[in-house]
């Protein structure tokens, strides 16, 4: 019985699935923006939420490339290919939870209604993808990891500490600081990490 398959066989089938459901994500994020832009008279925006969908739509960019380092394993078993497509699926399901189809309709949406009804599902979910982020870290193996730094780790265990705490908490001020904070050093990172000015 196989155990492991070839990257030369097994890889572009799971560079196709990523794709679909990367593709399904940012086709949804830039959807609902589309539909803020049009019904930006009616739609009561919270800036907050807005931070962190646009959050969600720079880490799908980012999970992509992120990916790209799988092509270099060697073998891939099938726990390894379900592992990567939960992945995929928890970026996805963060997406819908932040921009769900039910405020499609801006001409009855509230944005900050839906924020904090919903805070627990969305930081719930980031905090289960920056803990499931190391596993695929640990997955690329340890020249990846190492190269990566202690920063990384300390990125992480942020990411998930203040996730967890803006699921229990509706302050406002927090999550203000947090979505701004989240947003920034993201950012930040992509721009260091892939020296995207040289």
């Amino acid at each position: 019985m196989h155990t492991s398959i070839s990257a030369l066989d097994i890889y572009p089938n799971v560079r196709t699935l990523l794709g679909m459901i990367v593709g399904l994500a940012l086709a949804h994020m830039l959807t609902q923006f589309a539909r803020i832009i049009e019904f930006n008279r009616w739609r009561k925006l919270y800036w907050p939420h807005m931070m962190w969908a646009a959050f969600m739509l720079v880490y799908i960019i980012h999970f992509w490339w992120w990916q790209v380092r799988l092509s270099a394993l060697p073998a891939w078993t099938f726990g390894m290919f379900a592992f990567i497509v939960f992945y995929a699926l928890l970026v996805f399901l963060a997406c819908t939870v932040v921009f769900p189809a039910s405020l499609s309709d801006g001409r009855t949406a509230d944005d900050q209604a839906h924020y904090y009804a919903r805070r627990g599902w969305f930081f719930g979910l980031v905090a289960a993808i920056y803990v499931v982020d190391v596993f695929d870290s640990l997955l690329k193996g340890s020249a990846f990891v190492a190269s990566l730094g202690t920063e990384y780790y300390v990125r992480n265990g942020a990411y998930v500490l203040l996730a967890l705490i803006a699921t229990r908490t509706s302050n406002q001020r927090y999550h203000q600081a947090f979505a701004v904070l989240a947003f920034a050093y993201q950012l930040a990172w992509i721009v260091r990490r892939y020296e995207v000015f040289g």
